[in-house]
């Protein structure tokens, strides 16, 4: 079996992550953003409050050496054993690697002690509700977010996850 390897996004393989992002119009669609390299070097330094640098991992995945999604999350936030997904965004979809990919971070996740695993989804993205309905996710709260200086209505979710 494969395994997705991570690896931080630097300037040999930013262009790969960019066309990561450009393969995902729908969802820049729906953030009312435009994919371009200034948005992955926003996306892969912006932190909430209080969150320090070393809790965020930004990555690049691969598959057979092939560049396939990008993963935005936070470690110990909101609190300590929580990991929170900000992002994943998937290159070629309908072909099972975002779920391999969130079942390969999870089992990471639990053996790292991780109880907690949380994230929000536009309201109007229902193709990414129902991923992470399929993932395990419930419904926890709808809520009003910033993306883009706009705001926007979300679903949070959130899963426990046991360890092993």
């Amino acid at each position: 079996m494969n395994e997705y390897t991570f690896h931080s996004v630097t300037s040999e393989n930013q262009q790969a992550a960019y066309s990561i992002y450009q393969k995902n119009q729908a969802y820049f669609a729906l953030t009312k953003e435009t994919p371009s390299i200034e948005q992955l070097m926003r996306d892969m330094t912006v932190l909430p409050p209080s969150v320090v640098q070393e809790q965020k991992v930004f990555s690049i995945i691969y598959y057979d050496q092939k560049p396939i999604a990008v993963m935005d999350y936070l470690v110990d936030y909101p609190q300590e054993g929580t990991a929170y997904i900000g992002l994943l965004l998937v290159g070629e979809r309908r072909k099972g690697h975002g779920q391999a990919i969130y079942q390969q971070v999870e089992q990471d996740w639990r053996l790292k002690g991780v109880s907690l695993v949380s994230l929000a989804v536009i309201e109007e993205n229902t193709a990414g509700r129902s991923f992470w309905e399929s993932q395990g996710f419930k419904e926890t709260r709808k809520a009003v977010t910033t993306v883009s200086d706009q705001e926007v209505s979300v679903v949070c979710f959130e899963k426990k996850i046991r360890n092993s």
